[in-house]
């Protein structure tokens, strides 16, 4: 019993739009129902990920999307950290 933690998942994205719709559709069908999904493009450069990733925020409104220049993983998990509001990341 009990209510469920909340849980953030924090997922970075720099240049990889042919893998951001399967990775976000593979969170969605998860089952925990008290899960805070963050998703960060780190100032991707190819024309495709942006694009993607417009996509993306608009097909996921239960999301957060946050554009952000770019620093590298470290500065974008950092950032994660930061925004995250779940008990567990």
């Amino acid at each position: 019993g009990g209510v469920a933690p909340l849980v953030t998942v924090c997922i970075p994205h720099y240049n990889h739009g042919r893998y951001l719709p399967q990775a976000l559709a593979s969170v969605a069908a998860q089952t925990h129902q008290a899960l805070e999904v963050v998703v960060f493009d780190d100032g991707s450069t190819d024309e495709h990920s942006r694009r993607v990733f417009g996509e993306m925020e608009a097909a996921y409104p239960a999301f957060r999307f946050v554009r952000k220049a770019n620093g590298g993983i470290g500065a974008t998990r950092n950032l994660g950290l930061a925004e995250a509001r779940g008990e567990f990341f």
